[in-house]
């Protein structure tokens, strides 16, 4: 199909999704491809940074209040 060959459409849910509406597989199978490639791709974003910058990692906070509040003393340091 004309959409197979639009770059931007091969990246992760676009080609899983258009291979279910191409009845090549089952929604299942294009929800459960999508995680699974999602996660791929997380990894080596992963590797990537791990490779090539000095990054200091931190936990994400759980909530608005602390992800506010860390953001604010991100912001301090910075001055």
């Amino acid at each position: 199909m004309a959409h197979s060959r639009i770059n931007a459409l091969e990246t992760v849910g676009y080609k899983e999704l258009f291979q279910y509406l191409d009845k090549k597989i089952t929604l299942e199978r294009a929800i459960m491809l999508i995680k699974q490639h999602t996660r791929n791709y997380a990894k080596r974003q992963l590797t990537f940074f791990k490779n090539r910058l000095n990054v200091d990692w931190m936990a994400a906070p759980s909530d608005k209040v602390s992800t506010e509040r860390r953001i604010e003393e991100l912001i301090k340091t910075m001055h």
